[in-house]
């Protein structure tokens, strides 16, 4: 089993290169900026390059869980087509794709 941090790095590479420009997103609040933290935000974004659309993976090891304002954030993204994808090991990241490139 891949620790968080690894499987984040394989889904970064992974989106990479299928045509995503790919970032993490640090989450975490800010001393001074905590007001400005959206939370339920997925660990990485990106953009699909031939259409602009966003993707959103929220990478989730062993008995990880989302949490409330991860839920709500992805389903109103999930409402908006802009689709986000809980992965839990690399092939849930080449399905995501996938399905995220058949989304038209």
């Amino acid at each position: 089993m891949k620790q968080a941090n690894e499987l984040t790095k394989y889904v970064l590479t992974y989106l990479k290169l299928n045509g995503y420009k790919a970032w993490r997103q640090n989450n975490l609040a800010t001393r001074g900026r905590q007001n400005n933290v959206t939370l339920g935000v997925p660990d990485v974004l990106a953009i699909n390059k031939t259409n602009g659309q966003f993707f959103g993976a929220e990478i989730k090891i062993d008995k990880d869980r989302l949490s409330k304002d991860q839920i709500e954030f992805h389903a109103e993204c999930n409402e908006h087509r802009p689709l986000v994808f809980v992965i839990k090991e690399e092939k849930d990241i080449e399905l995501a794709v996938k399905i995220h490139k058949s989304n038209k």
